[in-house]
């Protein structure tokens, strides 16, 4: 391959491939070629073409440029095609994989299971107080100035000691990981020596922890099994750095725009601030009304919260687009009944729109159909009902509208995975003391169900078998999902 220089105005003298058409050569530093509103520089992209090569880019390895994408369903199509866009490659030259960051199938799905129990609701509560009392201290540090330098007073420490409370490491490490996140997010020439030196920095905490084990990320990786062995150390070191790199800089960004926009917006702050009193009066007083009445007060106050945060920016009057305000009807819809059905067509026909309408506007502002926009806030209540209560799979079936807790346990298990009642336990962190996922015995008979419930589901998986085995003696019979 041949590799000729741009000249191209804004492009420079930069290599560029032969195989790229110079119509779709241009110039675009995301790092440090936005100016002072990038989130509006990368919407401009939208109105160009749908993919564009450019000469700059900001991996360690040297190259002649990168293909950018500039419309949701090129990103996910090559995200979901690992044959051809392969996640399988260095970012620095460390020697580190960032696990699972570079791993492409069928060793990404083993690492991210492993990991789920790290972020599970059980571990997030547990580290809730910690979060809060770090906010709270970094705050009252400025409280009484009047004013202080929010990115580095707050939004650079505060994701800083929120992994240090995950890695188990006194807080008094948090000036070397700070300087640590500099070195790595902002300097390309000393990037690759800050990963190494992390790197050996963790290697000490995986010596002392398969010496003395704590109730740490470090201990839980080296407890880890992947294909019923444990974890090598270089793979324990490619997770954390892993989660260093990614709770950091995009954790400071997101919390500094934010703060920025609300300091230029004052009506926006007291409408947010008006919102979460409210939310807040209310949830403090549980006792006074019937718990689903408190409840549904606390979607709407909840969700009056979100509607400010989304608008913030937006003009008052400005109506929102045509598609837009088909997928609010349509979200408003699904939000109402997606416990009664999941059907497209009878949201399609309780809106007016053809089921093609709503998938479009659905695909434009949610990234995904509109089908399986419905599936998966049906997923997501299932999930909440699964870690948070303690109804059985059956009524939580009921309750979401299927026909039959199996016809549930099979639509939860193609969408997240495993089943209904693994999922609980392993979103609560609870495991037997064979290893097992609580809830499932070696010949997979689950326990803390009474007996009653599980000979209802052995009813219901027989009747399944059965109707399943009718069906293929009678080729002409629909099979009804």
């Amino acid at each position: 391959m041949q590799a000729s220089s741009a000249a191209d105005p804004g492009v420079g003298a930069h290599s560029i491939p032969d195989h790229v058409p110079r119509e779709l050569i241009r110039s675009f530093d995301f790092r440090t070629g936005l100016g002072s509103h990038p989130h509006e520089s990368v919407a401009a992209l939208h109105s160009g073409p749908r993919v564009f090569f450019s000469p700059t880019h900001h991996n360690a390895i040297p190259g002649p440029g990168t293909w950018v994408l500039t419309r949701a369903e090129d990103i996910r199509a090559a995200l979901q095609d690992a044959t051809t866009f392969s996640s399988n490659v260095r970012r620095s030259n460390s020697g580190l994989t960032l696990i699972p960051l570079e791993l492409d199938p069928p060793e990404h799905p083993k690492f991210r299971v492993i990991m789920n129990p790290i972020f599970s609701p059980v571990k997030m509560k547990q580290l809730e107080s910690k979060v809060r009392g770090l906010a709270q201290e970094l705050v009252a540090k400025v409280a009484d100035k009047g004013g202080c330098d929010f990115v580095e007073d707050f939004a650079k420490p505060f994701p800083v000691g929120i992994f240090l409370d995950l890695m188990g490491l006194p807080q008094e490490s948090m000036g070397r990981f700070l300087a640590w996140e500099a070195r790595i997010m902002r300097d390309k020439q000393t990037r690759t020596d800050a990963i190494q030196e992390v790197a050996a920095y963790l290697q000490e905490l995986i010596d002392a922890r398969r010496r003395n084990p704590t109730d740490d990320l470090i201990t839980f990786a080296v407890k880890a099994r992947v294909d019923g062995r444990p974890l090598a150390d270089a793979e324990i070191i490619g997770i954390c750095v892993l989660l260093f790199i990614a709770g950091l800089d995009t954790v400071t960004s997101s919390f500094s725009f934010h703060f920025r926009h609300l300091a230029e917006h004052p009506a926006d702050q007291e409408a947010l601030r008006a919102a979460t009193v409210a939310l807040e009066r209310e949830f403090g007083i549980p006792g006074r009304l019937p718990l689903e009445t408190h409840l549904a007060i606390l979607r709407h106050l909840l969700s009056a919260v979100v509607l400010n945060l989304a608008q913030l920016g937006a003009s008052p009057g400005d109506p929102a687009p045509p598609a837009a305000q088909t997928f609010l009807r349509f979200r408003d819809a699904v939000e109402t009944h997606f416990a009664s059905t999941r059907r497209l067509e009878d949201y399609a026909r309780t809106l007016g729109y053809s089921t093609r309408t709503l998938s479009r506007a659905s695909m434009d502002a949610a990234g995904v159909a509109a089908k399986e926009y419905i599936d998966r806030r049906v997923l997501l209540e299932a999930k909440r009902l699964l870690a948070h209560g303690d109804q059985p799979a059956a009524k939580i079936a009921a309750r979401l509208g299927f026909s039959s807790a199996t016809n549930f346990s099979k639509f939860f298990r193609q969408r997240a995975g495993t089943s209904p009642l693994a999922f609980r336990h392993a979103e609560r962190g609870t495991r037997n003391l064979a290893g097992r996922p609580a809830g499932v015995t070696a010949d997979g008979t689950v326990w803390g169900e009474s007996i009653r419930q599980q000979r209802q589901l052995a009813m219901a998986a027989d009747a399944e078998r059965r109707r399943h085995i009718g069906d293929r003696q009678a080729p002409g019979r629909a099979a009804s999902v």
